[in-house]
């Protein structure tokens, strides 16, 4: 499998990791990179082609790579970077992203976009670490349309699961290694909740598919 040095030409000045990855309508692997210590605008963006041989990067520049998806006519990437505080979308053409612009822009007192996906009538869901919810926004006008609220702090992703896709599997955690968290204050952190947000979502893609 080819490297992140191979993709970007040259060594990384700190240590990096992966963060999120999803895969796109057309089977490649779209997947983002971010400092262990959160420094910004180290980390970048990157698609693994579907036969898992050719890595490329796409842009640098990116604080936490974290949630994406796309819309069901396969034209548009949502895709969030966490220290950016916005959700940003793309125009998308068979693995090619062009024509960034800010679709969200997250305001003080919301906590941090984490991961996120998408129904099937292009909304997002989108995760806030430090915010205790899931909030649904339009994906076409940004505008905020729902929240589902949690006994937790650090809610860090979602998905639609369910025979119906009917359910939105939200995932939470703990805290980051050497953080001190109060579980007598919310102890159910750490667990995976599911909300019925009255939308249906899409299939997971497959890789290579």
């Amino acid at each position: 499998m080819p490297s992140r040095e191979d993709a970007d030409g040259f060594k990384d000045k700190n240590v990096l990791r992966w963060n999120d990855a999803k895969v796109s309508p057309d089977g490649a692997l779209f997947l983002g990179s971010m400092a262990y210590e959160n420094q910004s605008n180290e980390g970048a963006f990157y698609r693994l082609s579907k036969d898992g041989k050719k890595l490329d990067r796409l842009f640098g520049e990116v604080g936490i790579s974290n949630g994406m998806d796309w819309s069901v006519d396969k034209t548009k990437m949502f895709y969030i970077d966490t220290l950016a505080m916005k959700v940003d979308l793309f125009d998308y053409n068979n693995g090619e992203i062009s024509n960034r612009r800010t679709l969200v822009e997250i305001t003080d007192g919301m906590g941090y976009p984490d991961g996120m996906c998408s129904d099937s009538e292009d909304n997002i869901w989108v995760a806030f670490w430090m915010g205790s919810c899931v909030r649904g926004f339009d994906g076409k006008t940004g505008k905020q349309i729902a929240e589902i609220k949690l006994p937790v702090q650090k809610v860090t992703s979602c998905c639609f699961a369910g025979e119906n896709l009917d359910q939105l599997i939200i995932t939470t955690a703990v805290g980051n290694p050497g953080e001190e968290m109060d579980l007598n204050q919310y102890p159910q952190a750490g667990f995976i909740f599911i909300a019925n947000p009255g939308v249906i979502g899409k299939k997971t893609n497959l890789f290579g598919a």
